[in-house]
């Protein structure tokens, strides 16, 4: 079998091996659609629902504002099941199932962050949102049938993995063995123009800017690692602010990506200010934590941390890093234009020596996955092929 009808043997093979799992994953699917189409009819009937807001047990609000606010609530849910409908069709049917959970997982997980958002409007018109909440639990249980579903074919996703990643390796193997052939004619039809005393220097200056890429990258690594340390003792507690929040901004990706979200000083104090107003909610008891002293004794000894400067220092590297990655890009580049051009007839048969020795070396590897292939197929889909490179 030819390497390039590989991958869709391998697809075909996995589809009908899970043709059971397509069955009831579709069934699933289609229920997760009927699901949000009813509640997609359900939120426009609720928008055109003419009844007065009960303000009762809640702080009364104005009419007029609360209805139009009841527009825009039924409107904005629509819109979340709306937007997360994107063609999900992949390789097999096992991802494109995949990928239809994740976005019934996220036209969910949209609709639970609005009815925080829209809140006034979810206590004032809680006796009529029976429908929108029946159409999105049976939503929600469409999604968890869907990811049982997958879950229970695991492992023969896994197996599939394994074999398309061999199958790529002897296919990057393969563009890696042309690419050496064209380089194998370069060489062979090359010849020295006499160019001399540039590559030593080059050279040098190519390993001294790796050397410096290597500790900028370093610092990077250990900067971002500490901020992360730093941070990982509030990442629950950010989340559950998060959830009865009204900011745009989250809380928690400050705390997951501080070396973006904290890129300005003014960025720094919106943060300082956040964790102040969750300590005031940990006290008022408006976010439940497993413990109270835990939970204010993390948030205040971040806050006695130097943060910023830690933000600072990693941005820094990073920026060292870029700077030298382009130098090492650049100066790679003059190492290979200085190193074709004086190339002398015993260099290039060395090279060529060489070249040779290293497609012999990736021919035994491109047979070695090729056997691997065969026997992943044999072993998970029962087929025996033979692989032809």
């Amino acid at each position: 079998m030819p390497v390039a009808a590989l991958k869709d043997f391998v697809n075909a093979a996995f589809d009908a091996k899970l043709a059971s799992f397509s069955r009831n994953a579709e069934d699933a699917r289609r229920r997760i659609l009927q699901s949000e189409d009813a509640f997609i009819a359900a939120c426009e009937r609720f928008r055109e629902l003419d009844a007065e807001p009960d303000f009762e047990g809640m702080v009364p609000v104005n009419v007029t504002y609360i209805k139009s606010r009841k527009t825009a609530y039924a409107d904005a849910l629509g819109q979340h099941v709306l937007a997360s409908r994107r063609d999900h069709t992949r390789h097999t049917r096992y991802h494109s199932y995949s990928e239809a959970l994740a976005q019934a997982d996220e036209a969910i997980a949209s609709i639970n962050s609005t009815n925080s958002i829209f809140r006034q409007v979810f206590l004032a018109y809680a006796a009529h949102l029976g429908e929108l909440k029946k159409t999105f639990a049976d939503m929600e249980r469409g999604s968890k049938r869907l990811a049982s579903e997958l879950k229970n074919v695991s492992e023969d996703a896994d197996a599939y993995t394994e074999t398309t990643i061999k199958i790529d390796a002897v296919i990057g193997l393969i563009s890696e063995l042309e690419a050496l052939d064209v380089l194998e004619g370069e060489l062979s039809g090359a010849a020295p123009d006499g160019t001399a005393g540039m590559q030593s220097k080059t050279h040098e200056m190519l390993e001294s800017k790796r050397a410096e890429l290597a500790e900028a990258e370093s610092r990077a690594v250990a900067e971002a690692s500490a901020l992360k340390n730093m941070m990982m003792p509030i990442g629950r507690i950010a989340r559950k602010y998060d959830h009865g929040s009204t900011h745009k901004r989250l809380l928690s990706d400050m705390v997951t990506r501080p070396e973006t979200e904290l890129a300005t000083d003014r960025d720094y104090e919106e943060f300082v200010e956040r964790l102040r107003d969750l300590l005031k909610s940990i006290g008022n008891g408006s976010i439940d934590v497993s413990s109270d002293a835990d939970a204010v004794g993390n948030i205040n000894g971040l806050m006695a941390k130097d943060i910023r400067a830690s933000v600072r220092a990693y941005r820094s590297a990073a920026s060292d890093r870029a700077e030298l990655e382009k130098q090492v890009a650049a100066l790679s580049a003059e190492v290979g234009r200085v190193e074709k051009a004086k190339l002398s007839e015993e260099k290039r048969a060395a090279q060529l020596r060489e070249l040779g020795d290293r497609k012999l070396g990736i021919r035994a590897k491109i047979s070695e996955h090729a056997s691997a292939v065969e026997g992943l197929v044999l072993n998970h889909y029962r087929r025996r092929i033979r692989v032809v490179v």
